[in-house]
């Protein structure tokens, strides 16, 4: 089972979470790519009740966004046209599930039309939403004043995450049973080098080395050199 640890990161979208829920608001969450979003999005669909929508990272199209939309509540699609699936969306929305929310994740890529319908799910059905993305989520290049105006009125809650602490690099190093203060060392240096993305991916390799025991810096070094090559050894340092 994938670990998810109580990262600054993960505490702030649950925070976001917590009010979309409780106030029957859209939130927004924006932060660099890396830095945990989707990992702290399924901590948080874990904990409540909760519908996901993974929108993955290339722009899409009204239909398919649709579709992913459609699916997460439970429809299974078949060649319905954009506006039929639509109607059936609405249908569903306006008898929803008590304490659902939903939960976009790369957001950004939502047509710009169809992301102005999400944020008012709240105001014309009382469905919450919480919206991550990137930086690009809530630019106002992105759109004409206009069209900028209508999505960020209807948000009533934003969060720029700052980015991840050598906390939050401990604690994923505590969650993997890393051992030995060099161990810890490298793995806020890697992290601080790279993202908690990559430090949870050399961990999880980590752990083909060491199997059930505690992972070394041995083991550590073993899995950066797998993923990145032995040239990427040096990220393991701060002086990286």
């Amino acid at each position: 089972m994938r670990r998810i640890s109580k990262t600054s990161i993960v505490a702030a979208i649950e925070d976001a979470a917590s009010y979309a829920r409780t106030m029957k608001q859209a939130a927004a969450v924006t932060g660099a790519p890396g830095v945990g979003k989707t990992t702290a999005l399924e901590a948080v669909a874990k904990s409540h009740p909760s519908f996901s929508i993974y929108v993955g990272g290339a722009r899409q199209t009204p239909r398919a966004f649709t579709s992913l939309l459609a699916n997460s509540l439970g429809y299974t699609t078949k060649a319905e046209s954009t506006a039929r699936l639509w109607d059936i969306i609405e249908g569903w929305l306006a008898h929803p599930q008590f304490d659902d929310i939903l939960l976009i994740d790369e957001a950004q890529n939502i047509p710009l039309a169809l992301l102005k319908e999400v944020v008012d799910f709240p105001s014309r059905f009382g469905v919450p939403v919480l919206i991550c993305g990137n930086a690009e989520l809530l630019k106002r290049q992105r759109a004409t004043g206009a069209a900028f105006d209508q999505v960020s009125s209807r948000v009533a809650k934003r969060v720029v995450l700052n980015a991840p602490t050598p906390e939050d690099f401990q604690t994923i190093a505590v969650d993997f049973d890393v051992f030995g203060k060099d161990a810890h060392a490298a793995c806020v240096d890697f992290g601080h080098n790279t993202s908690i993305r990559e430090l949870v991916q050399v961990l999880e390799a980590a752990r083909v080395y060491a199997e059930d025991g505690p992972l070394r810096l041995q083991e550590i070094k073993r899995a950066v050199s797998w993923i990145k090559g032995t040239h990427a050894l040096r990220l393991l340092s701060r002086a990286a």
